[in-house]
């Protein structure tokens, strides 16, 4: 009776087999959902540490926000004053910018400056040459110039030996001087005895004549050494006045300077009875070949040659020996020189020291 039921019971166990085997992976699903809570839990339990942690982290960012805030206005403060040091640098960028074109303006002439200086160093390289080459030349001029000094030496010590006559002559003079004195004194007492003994004339008239042309003899020769003294320091009376007036000594004098130096020579020659042309003459024969008037002599060539000149007429006027006035002469010029013929009054001829 109950075989009806048997593919039922088949059927049925196949379905109880499908539930145990569905149990099974539902058993099998819930271990894993098991497994998956536990870990659930697990991932709760460290969000909610996370969550307690994020918590301390936004209470610590809240703090370091209201420190932002108090940075950011700070930051604030700091860049307007970031942009008043921006507005004076962008001033000073363009004080530089102007500094900048005068450096570039003072480069451009410093340029010009240096190609001018690099001319002016060609120009005094071909000087120096120049003065190289001129140096040889100076040393002859210094070799003449210690030759003249050396007859400068030799002219001032014959000056000397005529200041020391001088000297003596004054002093010779002065005595001489005291003597006629004397003399006068003792003729007025011959002429009150020549009055007492006027027959006695005739005997003492000869005696009394040479006594008188001896004592005028005498007088003759004092009158021509304080001549010579006289004409002796004005020869010489010209030198400092010529020396003090600011000429280079060893440059040519040139027209204006020549001039004044011959201007300056005019009251000494005029007083010693001298002709300043000749003079000129004498000059160029000594320093310039001839040519006359002779500008280009140096002012130490005029002083030399002037002072050559003037000794050479005093020799003349008051001679050591034969070769110049004599006392006679001189005597009936009266002792000035202006009074003397034309013929007798000094005149260079001939070469320089004849």
């Amino acid at each position: 009776g109950w075989g009806f039921l048997l593919p039922y019971s088949l059927s049925l166990s196949k379905d109880v087999q499908k539930l145990e085997d569905e149990v099974d992976r539902l058993e099998t699903l819930i271990g894993t959902l098991s497994q998956e809570v536990d870990e659930l839990e697990l991932q709760v339990n460290r969000y909610e540490d996370l969550n307690e942690e994020l918590e301390e982290n936004n209470a610590v960012f809240g703090n370091q926000l209201v420190q932002l805030g108090e940075s950011n206005e700070e930051y604030n403060t700091q860049n307007e004053r970031l942009n008043t040091s921006v507005a004076e640098l962008r001033h000073q960028n363009k004080v530089l910018g102007a500094s900048v074109e005068e450096k570039i303006r003072m480069n451009t002439w410093l340029n010009e400056t240096r190609v001018r200086l690099s001319k002016e160093v060609s120009t005094l390289e071909e000087v120096n040459f120049n003065l190289s080459s001129t140096a040889g030349e100076y040393a002859i001029l210094n070799d003449e110039l210690s030759d003249e000094l050396d007859r400068l030496d030799k002219v001032n010590g014959n000056l000397t030996d005529q200041l020391a006559e001088l000297d003596a002559s004054t002093a010779k003079l002065k005595s001489e001087n005291d003597r006629l004195s004397n003399l006068n004194s003792e003729l007025g007492t011959i002429l009150s005895f020549l009055d007492e003994q006027a027959e006695q004339v005739a005997e003492t008239y000869e005696t009394l004549t040479a006594f008188l042309a001896e004592q005028i003899e005498e007088n003759r020769g004092l009158l021509l050494l304080s001549l010579s003294s006289t004409y002796t320091q004005r020869s010489t009376s010209w030198a400092c006045g010529l020396r003090m007036i600011g000429i280079p000594v060893n440059s040519p004098l040139g027209p204006d300077n020549y001039n004044i130096a011959i201007e300056r020579l005019k009251d000494s020659f005029d007083f010693l009875c001298l002709d300043l042309p000749t003079f000129e003459l004498f000059l160029a024969a000594q320093y310039n070949s001839g040519t006359s008037p002779p500008m280009d002599v140096t002012l130490n060539e005029f002083m030399s040659a002037a002072s050559e000149y003037t000794t050479e007429a005093l020799d003349y006027y008051f001679p050591r020996d034969d070769n110049g006035l004599d006392e006679e002469e001189w005597a009936e010029a009266v002792y000035d020189c202006k009074n003397l013929p034309a013929d007798k009054k000094f005149i260079w001829e001939g070469q320089p020291g004849s």
